[in-house]
């Protein structure tokens, strides 16, 4: 049955669909994107991060993130403010010429570095979160009004912002805690309710329409009651579907099992946060929203995508079942023009199909008749992987394995194995950076993760024959469409391959002598190459997303960005930084084969320390 396209006009799947920017987009959307985006079936461009950083450029300065979040001071107060104002105007005709409204995702309030030296100190909280966090305290007058009148600057600088999301709780944006003088002694979440109540009253003195949507991460029930027992009826709220689900990734090991921290493709079901949403809508007659992992999926994050498009396809039937109003993309990663992005236009053009009849007609439009039976055997291969990733499991000892798993199995193809990072004193605990490989290796995680991730890998090792039928079969107008999405799918295996490489190699250098550590090293040396060859091309999206996988192993192991700059001792491990290869300064990718060939070259290891 192939589906009849009803245009854009054709009342969507989902009133409400806010398109993150990719890296590439999100300095300046391109009217191709925009026009892209806006055909799939999106209603709003969302804005997050600051277009004006742009770490890639020194990979030796660990003090910053791989990205910046916009931010209220940046944005209306501090020096460069006229040009972020001038950048948000322009970005806002831009989506507007495409029948985008504009959406902004701020976490406030928030003081970043040049806040705290310019703004006045009496405004600032008593340090919290070890010291790290300095809040703005919004029970100073002047502070508060300083805040509430940003608010209302940038409603009046986007004539089509539309919806304004509001995190806090997490990327420094937090209020005073209890050691406050001035605030500390009233409920943390009674003064949130009233600082958001502020802030949609100020905001539709400017824009009558403008929806305030706060953002329930890390939210309890008393959060629920405290903000939403403020804010105006028929309110919205962002949540995750999956956050808090347990999942057990092997049914014949019930043992190894965990709770979705953050995102999964592979789980199904719904979670707290989801239900705590539903109910409280529910009672104000307001929408939920949710925010899917279109792209920066943990189960492969730098990659545009992993193909489980069964999977992602029943997460948009399951919203709807829900009565979900819509959704905005995942923050930390976008979504890309190609087969996610037709997948969206599939679900938001044909709001009354089955989901087979979605999978159906997405596999036709985007490869023929003849290959769409082909495509469907890959991406129900893709499927039963994703099911079967350990991502998701709780592993006693180290510190948000569920959560961040993934984001750090995503940076191996590109981060060097260094065999004295494993079993440091405090990799449980994620020291120095919490998306550090080595600290997933420990030995109690060894046995599930190993099992799982060859599972992984056997669900999946039809699929490079059954791409070459797929190409062959493609009729010429699918033919680059089929080998785009080839390659992706490609370099999906590749990275599950290094993640398998590296818990075999973490099993050897701990003392288990079944492991064939020269051959595990010589696979993962060429591993490494073949990632390269397809990680350089533009086309397939390698690292387009927020987070910068260059970035973020310099992060992990300064030395491997700048050998001749500072020798930096992480975790008290530096035995390795006089060693430095210096033919391979600013080569991650070489830097990694380099070290992997000089671990070949060295006697079998003994039982490593753990």
């Amino acid at each position: 049955m192939t589906l009849i396209n009803p245009g854009r006009t054709q009342r969507r799947a989902f009133s409400f669909a806010a398109a993150m920017p990719p890296r590439a987009e999100a300095m300046f959307p391109t009217q191709r994107w925009l026009a892209a985006v806006a055909a799939a079936g999106y209603t709003h461009l969302c804005l997050q991060n600051d277009p004006f950083f742009h770490p890639e450029m020194d990979l030796r300065d660990t003090g910053e993130n791989t990205f910046r979040l916009l931010s209220l001071f940046d944005l209306t107060t501090g020096p460069r403010h006229p040009a972020y104002l001038q950048w948000l105007g322009a970005v806002d005709a831009a989506a507007a010429g495409q029948g985008l409204k504009l959406a902004m995702e701020l976490w406030e309030p928030r003081l970043s570095r040049p806040a705290r030296q310019l703004l006045p100190p009496q405004w600032k909280g008593p340090p919290s979160h070890g010291g790290w966090v300095e809040p703005l305290c919004v029970s100073v007058p002047e502070a508060r009004q300083y805040l509430l009148k940003g608010f209302m600057t940038l409603a009046g600088a986007m004539p089509h912002l539309n919806a304004l999301v509001r995190g806090v709780n997490d990327t420094s944006a937090w209020l005073c805690g209890p050691a406050c003088p001035r605030c500390g002694q009233t409920d943390v979440r009674l003064r949130l309710g009233t600082l958001y109540a502020d802030i949609e009253k100020v905001c539709r003195q400017v824009r009558a329409d403008l929806q305030v949507i706060p953002y329930d991460w890390m939210w309890d029930e008393e959060h629920y009651q405290a903000v939403f027992g403020r804010l105006a009826e028929r309110p919205m709220v962002l949540t995750r579907l999956e956050r808090g689900v347990d999942h057990t990734p092997d049914p014949a090991n019930p043992r190894w099992h965990g709770r979705v921290f953050d995102e999964s493709v592979g789980c199904d079901g719904v979670g707290r946060d989801f239900g705590q949403a539903q109910r409280m809508m529910r009672q104000r007659q307001g929408q939920v929203l949710v925010m899917p992992t279109l792209s920066g999926m943990f189960e492969g994050f730098h990659l545009p995508y992993v193909p489980a498009m069964g999977q992602v396809a029943r997460k948009f039937d399951r919203m709807r079942c829900a009565g979900v109003a819509g959704w905005v993309d995942y923050d930390c990663g976008g979504i890309h023009e190609g087969l996610m992005l037709d997948l969206v236009a599939t679900v938001q053009h044909h709001p009354e199909a089955e989901l087979e009849q979605w999978l159906d007609e997405l596999a036709r439009r985007r490869y023929g008749d003849v290959a769409a039976g082909i495509a469907r055997r890959i991406w129900e291969s893709f499927d039963q992987a994703v099911r079967l990733w350990p991502g998701q499991l709780e592993i006693e000892g180290i510190a948000e394995f569920s959560g961040r798993f993934g984001i750090a199995m995503g940076l191996l193809p590109l981060h060097p194995f260094l065999p004295e990072r494993l079993g440091a004193g405090e990799q449980a605990q994620q020291a120095h950076f919490h998306f550090d490989p080595h600290c997933f290796a420990r030995p109690q995680a060894l046995a599930p993760v190993r099992a799982l991730l060859a599972k992984t890998r056997r669900a999946v090792v039809e699929v490079p024959a059954w791409f070459a039928q797929l190409v062959a079969a493609a009729p010429p107008g699918c033919h680059r469409a089929a080998e785009l999405d080839r390659d992706i799918a490609q370099m999906v295996l590749l990275n599950w391959r290094s993640a398998a490489n590296f818990f075999e190699w973490a099993a050897a250098r701990q003392g288990d002598g079944t492991v064939d550590l020269p051959a595990v090293l010589r696979d993962e040396i060429e591993t490494t190459r073949r990632f390269r060859e397809l990680a350089v091309r533009p086309e397939l999206g390698y690292g387009n997303m927020t987070w910068h996988p260059e970035r973020c192993v310099a992060m992990s192991v300064p030395q491997a960005a700048a050998d001749l700059w500072r020798p930096i001792e992480i975790n008290r491990c530096a035995a390795w930084v006089n060693q430095p290869c210096v033919e391979q300064v600013g080569n991650l990718w070489g830097w990694k084969v380099a070290h992997l060939e000089r671990q070949l070259s060295m006697p079998a290891p003994g039982a490593c320390r753990t």
